[in-house]
């Protein structure tokens, strides 16, 4: 799979978005508010853009999240992330 969708639950994302950002990397997101603040749907999941699935396990898929929609600076982030966070 390359470029698509996925729901994680938002405390993962804050927890990874916290790491990211002391490399400079800001994860794009779908929803964004009236401010540019991150938006949960109401079932507490933020809606993140994944350019490449790298690997899966039996309890996690290693991806490559998109980065610098916003502010132009392209970078990209991998990480894992748990089956049990992705809706």
């Amino acid at each position: 799979m390359t470029r698509g969708f996925i729901k994680i639950k938002e405390w993962f994302y804050d927890k990874t978005q916290a790491i990211a950002r002391g490399y400079n990397v800001y994860i794009d997101v779908e929803s964004r508010g009236e401010f540019g603040e991150v938006k949960a749907d109401e079932n507490g999941y933020i809606t993140v853009l994944v350019d490449e699935v790298i690997a899966e396990s039996e309890k996690a898929v290693q991806v490559k999240l998109a980065s610098g929609g916003v502010v132009g600076s392209y970078k990209g982030w991998k990480t894992w992330i748990p089956k049990s966070v992705i809706a």
